[in-house]
């Protein structure tokens, strides 16, 4: 059987995030308005207690030539959300967490136009801007921000940010656990 690798396929899960173990493409489980999951990665650096922030690159669909979280995406079929962070880590920035201690914070299920549920983690790792490896059709930039910086740019909604509903909890886990 001939299979395009360029076609992203995504488990349909329930109203309740279990998958129901069926699979359809992306683009049929956004028509078909299904749930799926999406994942995304905060790394902030021990030492400086910095966020590192991607600025995504100007072909995105969504959001093109902002900055927005460390790294995130889609899970794939099969893939669960964890193995989803690191391959999207991996691909994005070219940066390796498999054996970092990745910290699961929370789950946000989304039902409006798209239907999904993002698993949101957090890592305290050193990453030298200089290390980063970017996928350029995904990523164009990345720096450190101060947490100060990212609730300014949330609280004036700054276009040049992605504005992401869950931000208040994203940060409230950062003071919390990493206390900043």
């Amino acid at each position: 059987m001939y299979v395009n690798s360029s076609i992203e396929y995504f488990d349909v899960l329930d109203e309740n995030g279990n998958k129901t173990g069926k699979v359809k493409t992306k683009e049929n489980i956004i028509k078909d308005r299904d749930f799926y999951r999406i994942v995304n990665l905060w790394i902030i650096n021990p030492n400086t207690k910095q966020i590192l922030i991607q600025k995504r690159s100007n072909n995105k669909d969504v959001s093109p030539n902002k900055w927005d979280l460390t790294s995130g995406g889609h899970v794939e079929a099969g893939e669960t959300s964890l193995e989803a962070i690191i391959r999207e880590t991996k691909e994005e920035l070219g940066i390796d967490i498999s054996n970092d201690k990745i910290l699961k914070v929370f789950e946000v299920k989304y039902d409006k136009m798209k239907r999904n549920f993002v698993d949101v983690y957090l890592l305290e790792k050193d990453v030298s801007i200089k290390d980063i490896k970017l996928q350029y059709d995904e990523v164009s930039d990345v720096r450190y921000f101060s947490l100060e910086e990212l609730i300014r740019a949330h609280n004036t909604k700054d276009t040049n940010f992605v504005n992401h509903s869950f931000f208040p909890d994203i940060v409230e886990q950062i003071s919390n656990i990493y206390k900043i």
